[in-house]
């Protein structure tokens, strides 16, 4: 991660270490606007770098918040052309596991997110670089 954007994360998250009995939900409504793309933006991220779409669906990061709130992001961001190409994977990503019905489609479901993986993996190091460019563009901090 690139320095403002990991700061932010790490700024939100250490206010969520801080108050033990905040939940998950509390923490993501208690985010400010460039938090909340550092915070969503940041764990897609370093999820489907770690595990591939499947995983950040399966950790539980994949949430209406956090789709709404790297959609909005990735439109905002129509300059940077890379946020095109992950738009394109997110948006297909997204569609194919809330189509996820049972465990048996897990198998189909892989094959589907198999090569968004490898697609978003030719992407993620600039597509970081764009989203630190958003941030110290359209926020203050």
């Amino acid at each position: 991660m690139t320095d403002n954007f990991q700061r932010l994360m790490d700024q939100a998250y250490d206010r969520y270490q801080a108050n033990p009995g905040m939940t998950r939900e509390q923490f993501v409504l208690q985010l400010s606007p460039a938090e909340a793309v550092a915070v969503h933006c940041g764990n897609m991220n370093y999820q489907v770098q770690n595990g591939g779409w499947m995983q950040w669906m399966d950790n539980g990061y994949m949430t209406e918040e956090s789709i709404r709130t790297i959609s909005t992001t990735l439109r905002q961001m129509d300059k940077w052309e890379v946020a095109k190409s992950v738009s394109s994977v997110f948006e297909r990503a997204v569609e194919a596991m809330t189509r996820v019905a049972s465990d048996e489609d897990y198998d189909e479901l892989s094959d589907v997110l198999s090569p968004l993986d490898i697609e978003y993996y030719t992407l993620d190091q600039a597509f970081v670089k764009a989203v630190e460019e958003f941030l110290v563009e359209n926020f203050k901090f």
